[in-house]
C-alpha cells in the first residue's frame, strides 16, 4: 500500500475511491468458488461427451 503525506482535496479522494471500488467490483467478478469451477468443469465433461454421440450410434443404442 502505498502512503505519501500529499494533501488531497474532496474532489480528488473521492476519485481516487471510486478507483479503487471499480478495481475491487471487477476482481470480484474473477474470482470464482470451489463450487463454481467444479459445476464448469463438471458441465465441460457433459458437453465433451455429448460431441462423441452420432445420430447412427443414438439409434444403435435405442434399438438394443
Amino acid at each position: 500500500m502505498q502512503t505519501n503525506n500529499k494533501v488531497l482535496s474532496h474532489e480528488q479522494v473521492l476519485s481516487a475511491f471510486a478507483k479503487i471500488q471499480e478495481a475491487h467490483r471487477r476482481r470480484a467478478g474473477e474470482i470464482s468458488t470451489k463450487a463454481e469451477v467444479a459445476l464448469r468443469t463438471e458441465r465441460e465433461a457433459a458437453v465433451e461427451q455429448a460431441m462423441t454421440y452420432t445420430v447412427s450410434g443414438i439409434v444403435r443404442g435405442l434399438a438394443a
